[in-house]
């Protein structure tokens, strides 16, 4: 599924790590759609991945996220691919 990048944020942890926060364009989900009086646009939700992802982000691009089974049988994800050309 096609998602947009609203932003993200490259970090050095306490212990030398890099990571990136990405903040990712979603749906609102049922419960606020059916529940809410109103509901406009879109939310936003955050992903983590291990390393600097910074050469491969662009605010405003749609991207395809590609998930791994990660630690304890979590999803990560394992790839970003851009899903257009246009900017």
């Amino acid at each position: 599924m096609s998602t947009k990048i609203l932003g993200y944020v490259v970090a050095e942890t306490k212990t030398g790590n890099i990571g990136t926060a990405i903040y990712i364009q979603k749906e609102h989900d049922d419960y606020r759609k059916n529940n809410a009086k109103k509901c406009e646009g879109f939310s936003c939700r955050e992903e983590y991945l291990s390393g600097d992802w910074s050469d491969k982000l662009k605010v405003g691009q749609s991207v395809t996220l590609v998930y791994d089974v990660g630690y304890q049988g979590k999803a990560v994800v394992r790839d970003i691919v851009p899903t257009d050309t246009k900017q």
